[in-house]
């Protein structure tokens, strides 16, 4: 892995390790989906719709994986637990690692 892959790599790792923990951090499964006053979207919709967004560019555009994007479902579903969504944001995680390990630099330019 170049330098350049392997800090962009680092960086993604990094934020999503963050997120799973926040993700682990709320209290229940159901306050992952509650909305607050004034905020678009639950803690539950982010995280799917940035786990769908990097395993489809990342993972399948970059990587040439074969996962399939169901972009209306990431902001439709509800109440998905949260060994759910640390297990998507661990899937991932593999799609970055995996992509980045084996991307060149003609790619990544």
């Amino acid at each position: 892995m170049n330098s350049q892959a392997q800090s962009i790599a680092g960086i993604m790792v990094r934020e999503l390790t963050t997120l799973k923990k926040e993700i682990e951090a709320y209290p229940s499964d159901a306050d992952l989906w509650r909305v607050p006053p004034g905020i678009s979207n639950s803690a539950g919709t982010l995280a799917l719709h940035l786990a769908g967004n990097l395993s489809h560019f990342v993972g399948a555009i970059l990587g040439g994986g074969g996962y399939l994007r169901q972009r209306d479902g990431e902001f439709s579903a509800r109440d998905v637990s949260r060994v759910e969504l640390v297990r998507l944001v661990d899937e991932t995680i593999a799609a970055v690692e995996r992509t980045f390990r084996n991307i060149g630099p003609a790619e990544l330019a």
